[in-house]
């Protein structure tokens, strides 16, 4: 199978950004529940703070307190900070009374408030990838980062990120007065920045939906950047294990994955979440030729459903990502025919 990576200007989430007049006036109807008065906006959006994704800790006063106090520092003339929670911790922060002229709403896209934000402060979210196609001043702010990195890891050094990290409140506010000294793009300040936009945004000209357009449906590769992702001839295969019990069905599926030409075909198996010692040990038995996606933990609250995929580290098996349809898809079935589904493997079918 041969798969082409499009590397053009991106997407149209970072297309939004290349704000003009009349989208800026647009995305300030949107935003006008918030107290602006036309000041630099300073956008705080962290990420989920816990253990579980499905159980994140409730760090609204937390928030609260960043917010209020580094408003103070800023003073209220020039700077207005906001809150840009993620959408899963949302619910803690929009019962605070106090962080109603602050917090973002979450209807609002996060693309909005990104392109009409002047700095980004964030800590471990990956958001500030999406705002280096602004050009704009990024800050991370991470007073935690001995903890965190402790306890869920991170990729990154602080040095090797592309804006000043600060540990406490008063660097905070040092730091975004010097990012905002300057109106000058930030790339053009910073060489770290532009190192990062060279290399992850260096296409993000506006014109990505032109191109995919030109490549894609006209076959002009000349239009933008091609590349290969993937020389494999084999013909593609995607199955589904359901739970993966111990009866006919699982060795059925077993033996067919051992005995299967793995030279003419490319075999991958989605598989849920093991339960308990059984299910986890016919997972083990999978051939290990086979590319293995999953696991799902979901938690469904109202009409919302949030998930995790993690990829078991195996040798042979490459990573793969998964639709966020795909997982919606199964969580109805689990939630509408739990009966239905025991042994058939129903619901066939992640993406901060």
């Amino acid at each position: 199978m041969r798969v082409a990576c499009l590397r053009t200007a991106g997407a149209d989430r970072l297309e939004r950004r290349q704000i003009d007049r009349v989208v800026r006036v647009r995305a300030e109807d949107q935003t006008a529940g918030l107290d602006l008065r036309g000041r630099r906006i300073v956008l705080y959006a962290p990420t989920w703070k816990g253990g579980s994704f499905s159980r994140p800790a409730d760090d609204a006063r937390e928030l609260f307190d960043t917010v209020q106090g580094l408003q103070a520092r800023l003073g209220r003339d020039e700077y207005v900070v906001l809150l840009k929670t993620h959408q899963v911790v949302h619910r803690f922060s929009a019962t605070n009374p106090a962080l109603a002229r602050v917090l973002v709403p979450n209807d609002i896209p996060t693309n909005t408030v990104l392109g009409l934000s002047d700095i980004l402060i964030t800590d471990y979210s990956s958001i500030f990838f999406d705002f280096l196609a602004s050009d704009r001043p990024i800050v991370f702010y991470t007073p935690d980062a001995s903890a965190y990195s402790d306890t869920r890891g991170t990729y990154l050094a602080a040095q090797e990120l592309p804006g000043a990290s600060c540990a406490t409140l008063d660097e905070l506010a040092a730091a975004v007065q010097n990012a905002g000294s300057s109106r000058a793009p930030q790339s053009e300040r910073d060489a770290t920045y532009r190192d990062w936009k060279e290399r992850f945004v260096a296409q993000e000209d506006g014109r990505a939906a032109e191109r995919v357009v030109d490549i894609v449906f006209r076959g002009n590769a000349t239009s933008g950047t091609v590349l290969s992702i993937s020389d494999d001839s084999r013909i593609p295969m995607l199955l589904h294990l359901g739970g993966m019990r111990s009866n006919g069905i699982t060795s059925a599926a077993l033996g067919l994955l051992s005995g299967i030409d793995h030279d003419r075909y490319d075999v991958s198996v989605v598989i849920t979440r093991p339960r308990g010692a059984q299910q986890k040990a016919n997972q083990a038995r999978i051939d290990p030729r086979v590319r293995r996606i999953g696991d799902l933990e979901y938690e469904r609250e109202g009409d919302d459903a949030e998930e995790h995929w993690r990829e078991p580290a195996r040798e042979g098996a490459p990573p793969v990502g998964v639709g966020r349809g795909i997982a919606q898809r199964n969580a109805r079935v689990r939630r509408r025919a739990p009966a239905a589904r025991r042994g058939l493997g129903i619901g066939v079918r992640k993406s901060e």
